[in-house]
């Protein structure tokens, strides 16, 4: 019976495909299964700033609570980030998906990366000791260091392959998505807007809170990567 569902769930996926050519993923239990079609994805616009007079009063800054402590939040048509500064060398990006459920996808959490912090940041995933995990909702993480700052790990040179075509042509029995139109990163800066920001942090530090407009920021950086 569940199998019977399952394939009756990918029919009416396919057909859906056909009309809106969105990507589409299945989740599945043993009582449930459900379709989500995800969105073209856009541009991340910048929702709150701690550190910006129009976007909170002084007792909402000061306030432990609001906005869960982030300084920043920023929202597109699939995730909702907020931003952290987590210590000198790193910028915490915790983020969810707006069905607020377990579909990841590895290539997005890249343009992330990517899209807020510069192609030139290396960031990581933390699978920590039992003794400090915490695992209280369909969150995730992302510690990302500053441009031109390598962690010393992982591979050492670039090597993408974005087609199964490609992929076919070198490992016939290998298996390679294609990728969709944001996973390419020749259009995004290799310092984010997020680095920027908080440098004039650092530099407004001295006052009570900082009052730039960093929404200059993120328009100038736009406007150079359209």
């Amino acid at each position: 019976m569940y199998k019977h569902y399952l394939n009756k769930a990918c029919q009416l996926v396919g057909k859906a495909y056909n009309k809106i050519k969105s990507p589409i993923y299945i989740t599945a239990s043993r009582d449930h299964v459900s379709a989500i079609v995800l969105r073209q994805w856009t541009d991340f616009s910048m929702t709150f700033n701690r550190y910006c007079d129009s976007y909170c009063t002084l007792e909402e800054f000061n306030e432990p609570s609001f906005k869960a402590m982030a300084d920043f939040e920023f929202i597109n048509s699939r995730f909702q980030v907020l931003v952290y500064r987590f210590n000198e060398d790193y910028i915490w990006l915790s983020f969810k998906n707006h069905q607020n459920d377990t579909l990841r996808d590895w290539r997005d959490f890249q343009r992330i990366k990517n899209e807020l912090c510069g192609t030139s940041c290396e960031g990581i995933e933390f699978y920590p000791p039992e003794s400090r995990l915490v695992d209280t909702s369909n969150q995730y993480h992302i510690f990302v260091s500053k441009p031109n700052v390598s962690l010393g790990i992982g591979y050492m040179k670039r090597d993408v392959i974005t087609t199964q075509r490609e992929v076919e042509m070198i490992a016939p029995k290998a298996k390679q998505r294609t990728f969709e139109e944001h996973h390419y990163s020749d259009n995004v800066a290799k310092i984010g807007p997020l680095w920027s920001m908080y440098t004039l942090i650092e530099q407004d530090k001295e006052t009570e809170r900082p009052v730039r407009i960093y929404e200059d920021i993120l328009a100038d950086y736009y406007l150079k990567n359209i």
